[in-house]
C-alpha cells in the first residue's frame, strides 16, 4: 500500500482539484485495508467492511483480535 501510494503521489496522478487531498487520503485507507485482506485471507470490498472469506458471519472485531490487530480511529 505505501509503495503504491509513494508512486501515485511521484506521478502526480491524483490531480490539483479541491477533493484531491481527501481523496488521497481515503485511496490509502482503501490500499491498507485491501493489503490487510491480502495477508490475512479476508474478502476486500471496496468502502465496505472486510470479512472472513471461510465464515461470513463473524464480524470484524473478533477477526482482528484474533488476528491482534487494533481498531484504528476508522473502525479498521
Amino acid at each position: 500500500a505505501i509503495s503504491i501510494c509513494d508512486t501515485i503521489v511521484r506521478l502526480n496522478l491524483v490531480g490539483k482539484f479541491s477533493g484531491s487531498l481527501s481523496h488521497m487520503a481515503n485511496l490509502g485507507r482503501e490500499l491498507e485495508k485491501a493489503e490487510i485482506a491480502l495477508k490475512h485471507g479476508l474478502e476486500y470490498k471496496q468502502d465496505e467492511p472486510l470479512i472472513n472469506k471461510t465464515n461470513k458471519s463473524n464480524n470484524l472485531m473478533r477477526q482482528m483480535k484474533q488476528m491482534k490487530l487494533k481498531e484504528d480511529e476508522f473502525g479498521w
